[in-house]
């Protein structure tokens, strides 16, 4: 069984597998102009450190879509 959310660092990983380079620096850049639908920030701390969700069904439809996957 899947689990229902993702970590930042499964997301990545499934990008580069998928031909997409990701950093995690590249990756909090596309999420702070909103290129990531799929990541839900719930709140962002004084110091700057990010709460967010990533559902898996909004990744992988996302990257189907984006990056032209087919599982």
């Amino acid at each position: 069984m899947n689990k229902l959310q993702m970590t930042v660092n499964e997301v990545m990983a499934d990008m580069r597998q998928n031909g997409m380079p990701m950093s995690p620096g590249k990756f909090n850049l596309m999420v702070d102009s909103g290129f990531f639908p799929f990541v839900k920030i719930l709140r962002v701390s004084a110091g700057g450190r990010r709460t967010q969700v990533i559902f898996r069904r909004d990744y992988e439809a996302w990257r189907d879509e984006q990056l032209g996957v087919n599982v």
